[in-house]
Order: C-alpha cells, then structure tokens, then sequence
C-alpha cells in the first residue's frame, strides 16, 4: 500500500509511481494497481519477494514523497468447539 505524505490524490501518486518506478527493469510482475478510498494506492504483485524489491525501491526513488507500508496477515484468535455440523454453512456466509 503506497501513502502520500503530503495529502495528494490516488491519481497524483499512481503518476509519481509510473514516472519514477520501471516494474520491467526491476523484473517485478505488477498485477494490478487499485484506488482506495481513503487516499492510498493498493500496488499487488505475485510474491512476497516482488513485494519486498518493489517497496524498497519505492522508497528508494520516492521515499521524500511517499510511504510504503506492506500490511501484515492476521492470526485468527477465536476458535469454536462442538458447533454443529448443520450449522457449519450459516457460519461461512457470515463471514
């Protein structure tokens, strides 16, 4: 997920990336590159080494002008017992 420091538009970021980061040179296979709401730019890649040459060079060559943060996975910590099997598909729709 790539951040501006300074309050700039997904689109402003998304052309700093694209003038300043060369995906081809770098051999980094950039899947797709995703708007969200709140500002930030979603960059996914293949592979968690793709992900970690593409952020340093991010803040390599825009490291003044943006902020790259690589969100963690989380660890499920709510385990239920003796649910009942029946039940099973109520419980997958929810989540």
């Amino acid at each position: 997920m790539v951040k501006s420091k300074s309050d700039q538009s997904p689109e402003k970021i998304r052309s700093i990336l694209k003038s300043k980061i060369n995906s081809t040179e770098m051999k980094v296979g950039i899947e797709s590159l995703k708007s969200l709401r709140d500002g930030p730019v979603l960059i996914e890649v293949g592979s968690a080494d793709e992900t970690n040459l593409l952020s340093t060079n991010i803040n390599a060559k825009c490291g003044e002008v943006l902020e790259v943060n690589v969100p963690k996975l989380r660890k499920p910590r709510l385990v239920i017992f003796n649910f009942p099997q029946d039940q099973s598909r109520i419980l997958w729709r929810i989540y």
